[in-house]
């Protein structure tokens, strides 16, 4: 749809290891995380956005706007996910399945790429940059 499909490829993060810190991820797999450039691919199609990933670690979601859905989050962690598309911004408001706290995700799309922000219920955001390749 528009702007959303596409490939994209991982540039940079502000304050990603920080955050991944803070939800509980080892800190040599977070910083793993941190340095790993992945191609992402994503897809709308109705209401799903579909994803695909491909990086350190492989895997595919689908995400459903306006609708509650099961989506993998972290090293195997899942949470129920509920998407909102307004225009070129994408947004997730995730729930982790085992109460560990939620999380809310705006992806703002453009021709160039799009850019990720990640912000945590305890307050602690980081922003993610990706090139449309």
């Amino acid at each position: 749809m528009g702007l959303i499909d596409g490939t994209y490829k991982h540039e940079k993060n502000e304050n990603f290891l920080e955050l991944l810190i803070k939800a509980g991820l080892p800190e040599d797999r977070a910083k793993k995380a941190d340095e790993d450039r992945a191609t992402v691919t994503i897809k709308v199609d109705g209401k799903k956005v579909l994803w695909k990933y491909d990086g350190l670690k492989k895997f595919e979601a689908t995400l459903v706007v306006g609708e509650e859905v099961d989506e993998p989050v972290a090293e195997g962690e899942m949470a129920v996910s509920t998407t909102k598309l307004n225009g070129n911004v994408l947004t997730v408001d995730s729930v982790d399945k085992k109460g560990k706290g939620t999380m809310n995700r705006v992806y703002t799309f453009s021709d160039s790429g799009f850019v990720a922000v990640i912000t945590l219920d305890t307050g602690v955001k980081a922003t993610r940059h990706y090139k449309r390749i």
